[in-house]
């Protein structure tokens, strides 16, 4: 099946960027959608945080400050991720940050 995959991240510095949400859907070859999976991510220095960021529009920082780590969010994507997926995202630096991480 595809999955289409959606990630929000902040780009600090070519060589500092981190992950603020994933979302994604799981769909048929006609389309349906047959699961989903969303997750928002812990900002690893909330100290430094802008909040006015594109990547956290919509919700409030307690909301991140209550989620989950970036590490632990990736894992559990992977984990609900199976065989036979077709990753598709939206956008080349999205492919490259998932990589990365």
């Amino acid at each position: 099946m595809y999955v289409i995959m959606d990630i929000e991240w902040v780009d600090e510095s070519p060589e500092s960027k981190y992950i603020t949400q994933i979302a994604a859907v799981r769909v048929n070859e006609n389309w349906e959608t047959k699961d989903s999976f969303t997750r928002l991510v812990s900002p690893s220095q909330m100290a430094n945080v802008d909040w006015q960021h594109v990547a956290f529009n919509g919700y409030s920082p307690e909301e991140f400050y209550r989620a989950d780590p970036e590490d632990n969010v990736l894992s559990v994507f992977a984990e609900w991720l199976q065989d036979g997926d077709t990753l598709c995202v939206w956008h080349h630096e999205a492919k490259k940050l998932l990589q990365s991480q």
